[in-house]
């Protein structure tokens, strides 16, 4: 019996000790959806999203698109260290009259790889 408990201690010891820790960063977005309103044509405006890191590992943005030339991002830092936040800020330029909705999307070293960021509202003649 007593060699049976040895066996049986030292496979939880080993199988403890193979189990890795999920250490990783997470990204985090206070608003991922943002409705601007009514904007002017021809008018510009910022979108700010508020990006954060609540991950145990720095969190890299390795990427961002938008989805037309209307729109453009920018951003102070692409690392995100763990438990930190920063302001993602979108400058969006209406061009056309009408209903929008405009994405961006940012490729990170978190899971998932992807995030997509959304932004709506309408443009009126002046």
């Amino acid at each position: 019996m007593e060699k049976m408990t040895r066996y049986f201690v030292f496979f939880c010891i080993t199988l403890c000790s193979c189990m890795s820790i999920d250490v990783k960063p997470e990204l985090k977005v206070e608003r991922d959806s943002i409705d601007i309103g009514t904007i002017r044509l021809h008018d510009s405006t910022k979108v700010i999203y508020h990006l954060s890191n609540a991950g145990d590992l720095p969190l890299q943005i390795k990427s961002i698109g938008t989805s037309c030339g209307c729109s453009e991002a920018l951003l102070k830092d692409s690392t995100i260290q763990p438990g930190k936040s920063i302001e993602l800020q979108v400058g969006f330029f209406a061009a056309d009259t009408g209903r929008f909705i405009k994405h961006v999307v940012m490729e990170t070293n978190s899971d998932p790889i992807y995030a997509t960021l959304t932004f709506t509202g309408y443009s009126l003649k002046k």
